[in-house]
């Protein structure tokens, strides 16, 4: 996580830990045995991959067409800016490539605004594909659900993720156990300090 740099993973850490603080809705109760998170994994919503990419690195699946657009538009651009910057700065994992494929017209509008919010860095690892064709070119066919082109059937990825899921349960329910201190605000305490330390160049010693 962040190269090692030490200092660096610390702060992603403690961002992540005030994101879910402050957005308990998203990241509290996430049980695999709560049978609403276990129909939407069903669904195909979001599950990982059993193989790897060719570097080595998890691959996540998310079928957007088992969504309902009424829950979407229950998203405001507050919502939507969150999550991204969420996704992005506070979450400790990095995103390598993100795939899109035949996006509708209103996700589309919804996925060119919330590029606005993202580093340059992360905007140029999006990709949009018109056809699954194309996302075939990128991602390793081995690797797909045999609905996109792969041998394993989707519905057998989604029980072999579920299986690894109940498997960390005990683990991801006590991360909500983890609490944080409201945040200090650090820019007032080192612009002070910064002050002091400048003030002090000044000085002449004889």
């Amino acid at each position: 996580m962040k190269k090692f740099r030490i200092r660096e993973a610390q702060e992603l850490l403690e961002k992540y830990l005030h994101m879910r603080t402050e957005n308990t809705h998203w990241f509290h109760g996430l049980d695999i045995k709560d049978p609403m998170i276990e129909n939407l994994i069903d669904r195909g919503y979001f599950f990982a991959l059993p193989e790897r990419d060719d570097s080595g690195r998890r691959v996540f699946f998310s079928v957007a067409g088992c969504w309902s657009f009424h829950y979407i538009t229950l998203w405001s651009p507050a919502d939507v800016t969150k999550a991204f910057q969420c996704c992005e700065k506070t979450i400790p994992m990095r995103h390598k490539e993100i795939h899109f494929v035949n996006l509708p017209t209103a996700l589309f509008a919804i996925f060119e605004f919330a590029k606005t919010l993202l580093s340059e860095k992360i905007k140029n690892r999006f990709q949009v594909h018109s056809d699954e064709s194309k996302l075939r070119k990128k991602v390793p066919l081995r690797i797909l659900p045999k609905e996109y082109g792969g041998t394993v059937p989707m519905a057998e990825m989604i029980k072999m993720y579920k299986k690894e899921l109940t498997a960390v349960r005990s683990r991801v329910l006590m991360l909500d156990n983890m609490h944080i201190e409201k945040k200090v605000k650090h820019k007032k305490i080192g612009k002070a300090i910064n002050t002091i330390q400048r003030n002090f160049r000044k000085l002449d010693i004889d």
